[in-house]
């Protein structure tokens, strides 16, 4: 009998009722079958849920499109996992299929007195066969994992009802084309198709197999299947029939799955009420608090991302809308208003963004006028872009303070006009502060010719001392190139506006021999310092303040007591920073330095260890050296009381001094010194000295 059940369904009062099958309880009944299979059903009421404020019809509902929806359930026969759609997968023109099949009748013997008839028995039963041969390789590559004439074999002999079609199907391939091109006689019966089964055996080698062919009962097996298949597909099931073609039907609908014909349209909405799947929607009000809610918190979230992230957060909130969309009405058939949050999402993004961009570049153009006279525009839009925002009220740390000044600068005034003056500086200055921004130091303010700097503020940075450093050096270099072209410009006749003799104004120059001759003190301290923005309620100043910027002016000054370029403490000295490799690093490794002298500055009663910026490592000349040399060596028969020793190098030092020919030097300094220790020592015999010298002078 057929493998479809009896539907039953049971009343409360425990009564069955016969809903479908009743043609197989007859034919069991008739063939005297003593079981069946049943489906009982148990009757109940259906409700179905409707929108309460749907304004398209009072009373409607969604209709629910099932659409890709699977349902996976268990085979109650196998145990294996199934897939049911709720939807027909396939349609009503899946019925012409049977007119494909034999008809059952054939297997009776109707087909021997209908050529016709047999030979579609035949021709159905060789696609049969090649499908069962595609079954048969794939269960010979299971058990054995190849498919060779032996592997075949052995599944002759394990199970011979699955294999011998795949001999079945090769020997129709073969003999079918022949029968229909005349060369041989097409058959009457199926068995006739099989009369040369034997010789085509032997023709290829192979064993012959059991019976000459397919037996009465394999064709009845293969050709019920076929039926069963056919069936299945639609009995017990609901059937909607309508037009489907371009041409004849018109009530094509859109649906979210795109155009549907009518008939499937029914289809869906019959199925959201049998199945009480109705979709719920979110209320107006649901919806409203939503959107309030997302426009409220999603711009706090935006404003305190930084761009990047904002762009990546914008582009999760959009795909987790949807997400949390699709899972809402995936899972319960809740339909979210999502389009409005999406659209509310972009709007926030893009209204963040602009703000951002006109705010940001507003502060950013706050930034540059509040600190471009200070600090190079590189260095402030560095400051902008790493949020190192300078605090303006006031804020102590460790820095390098940075001082220079034009040795005997009121010279220059007795021989310049007021214009002059102003000329020279500005050229002199202009170059100077170009060097000095271009280490990333930040400029504080202009006193006559002095230049008054630091370094590590606004924007931090460990190594501050070593690019005061070689800011200083740089600037030395840079003079003497000045020197070198002012001494070669030339100016017109009425530039000597002071009546100066020639030995003091070459006719034809364009500046005095003083202006040629010119050179400047660089004084530098690190230590604590507080810098921002200082000054009354109406005018204020970003400058700097502290001990440490006391030290480094008085060290300014000193210089010219010492006849040097550049004077640096020992905390510039042996300033630690860590570099861009990670490592702790110090300036000493980084410049070329001569020790002076310890000294207490006027108004500091602490000594301090002051030494002579030369060069930076690796760039002495073999003058140089020798000069450092020499001078170390004075040092330390200076420092241990041996007058005549140390006055004998400091003598030879002399001779090497770079600017020798411009008056005092450090070599001179200490030779006067030695001379006048060695009439009058600086502490008793036999008594220890510190070495420190005390500054009478700022």
């Amino acid at each position: 009998m057929p493998p479809f059940p009896l539907s039953l369904l049971e009343h409360g009062n425990g009564t069955l009722e016969l809903l479908a099958g009743r043609e197989i309880l007859d034919a069991a009944a008739a063939a005297g079958v003593p079981s069946l299979r049943v489906v009982i059903s148990k009757k109940r009421d259906l409700v179905i849920r409707t929108e309460r404020n749907d304004q398209r019809a009072p009373g409607s509902f969604p209709i629910n499109f099932a659409g890709p929806e699977k349902v996976f359930y268990a085979d109650p026969d196998s145990g294996e996992e199934r897939v049911f759609q709720t939807v027909p997968s396939r349609g009503y023109s899946s019925f012409l299929r049977f007119e494909e099949l034999p008809p059952l009748a054939a297997l009776d013997g109707a087909a021997e007195g209908d050529p016709d008839l047999a030979w579609q028995l035949v021709q159905w039963y060789s696609s049969w066969c090649d499908r069962a041969r595609e079954s048969a390789l794939a269960l010979c590559v299971r058990e054995y994992g190849e498919i060779t004439e032996e592997t075949i074999r052995k599944l002759l002999a394990s199970r011979y009802q699955e294999g011998k079609v795949i001999y079945f199907a090769a020997y129709l391939e073969d003999i079918l084309p022949l029968m229909e091109q005349g060369e041989l006689e097409r058959p009457l019966t199926v068995g006739g198709a099989f009369a040369f089964y034997p010789q085509w055996l032997a023709a290829m080698g192979l064993e012959k197999t059991e019976g000459p062919g397919p037996r009465v009962e394999d064709l009845s097996r293969a050709l019920f299947a076929e039926y069963a298949a056919g069936f299945g597909a639609f009995y017990h099931r609901f059937l909607f029939t309508g037009a489907q073609s371009a041409g004849m039907a018109h009530d094509i609908k859109n649906t979210p799955y795109g155009a549907m014909y009518g008939p499937n349209v029914v289809a869906n909405a019959f199925n959201t009420v049998a199945t009480n799947n109705q979709l719920l929607r979110s209320s107006a009000r649901l919806d409203l608090l939503l959107l309030l809610g997302f426009c409220l918190l999603a711009p706090l979230v935006y404003g305190v991302l930084a761009a990047r992230l904002n762009f990546a957060f914008f582009l999760l909130l959009f795909a987790g809308l949807f997400f949390l969309s699709y899972q809402l009405f995936a899972q319960g058939n809740f339909l979210l208003r999502t389009m409005e949050l999406a659209a509310a999402n972009l709007v926030l993004f893009l209204a963040v963004a602009v703000f951002r961009v006109l705010t940001e570049e507003r502060d950013k153009q706050f930034f540059r006028e509040t600190f471009a006279q200070y600090v190079s525009p590189e260095l402030i839009d560095a400051m902008y872009e790493n949020r190192q925002r300078p605090a303006l009220g006031g804020r102590s740390d460790v820095l390098t303070a940075y001082f220079t000044d034009i040795a005997s600068f009121s010279t220059f005034s007795e021989y310049l006009t007021a214009e002059q003056l102003v000329e020279l500086l500005n050229e002199y200055l202009s170059a100077m502060t170009d060097i000095l921004l271009d280490e990333q130091g930040t400029l504080d303010k202009y006193e006559g010719d002095a230049i008054i700097a630091f370094f590590g503020a606004p924007y931090r940075f460990e190594d501050h001392a070593l690019r005061a450093c070689r800011a200083a050096l740089r600037m030395q270099q840079n003079l003497v190139g000045l020197r070198g072209r002012w001494q070669r410009e030339k100016g017109a006749a009425d530039r000597n506006r002071k009546g100066l003799p020639a030995y003091r104004w070459q006719p034809g120059d364009r500046w005095p021999k003083v202006v040629h001759r010119m050179r400047m003190r660089i004084g530098i301290n690190t230590g604590e310092i507080v810098t921002g923005n200082m000054g009354s309620a109406t005018r204020k100043n970003y400058t700097m303040m502290g001990d440490a910027v006391n030290l480094a002016a008085r060290l300014e000054a000193a210089a010219k007591q010492y006849g040097v370029g550049i004077l640096v403490s020992e905390a510039v000295y042996g300033h630690e920073f860590t570099d861009q490799d990670g490592s702790r690093r110090r300036v000493a490794e980084f410049v070329e330095a001569r020790f002076l002298d310890t000294v207490t500055v006027v108004g500091k009663s602490e000594p301090v260890r002051i030494y002579e910026l030369v060069a930076m490592k690796g760039e002495l000349s073999q003058r140089q050296q020798e000069l450092l040399d020499f001078f170390t060596a004075g040092m330390e028969h200076y420092l241990a009381q041996r007058w005549a020793d140390a006055e004998e190098l400091f003598a030879r030092a002399l001779l090497l001094e770079e600017y020798a020919d411009f008056g005092l030097t450090p070599s001179l300094v200490f030779a006067e010194r030695c001379r006048k220790f060695a009439v009058k020592p600086p502490v008793e015999a036999g008594l220890e000295w510190d070495g420190v010298h005390r500054l009478t002078s700022k």
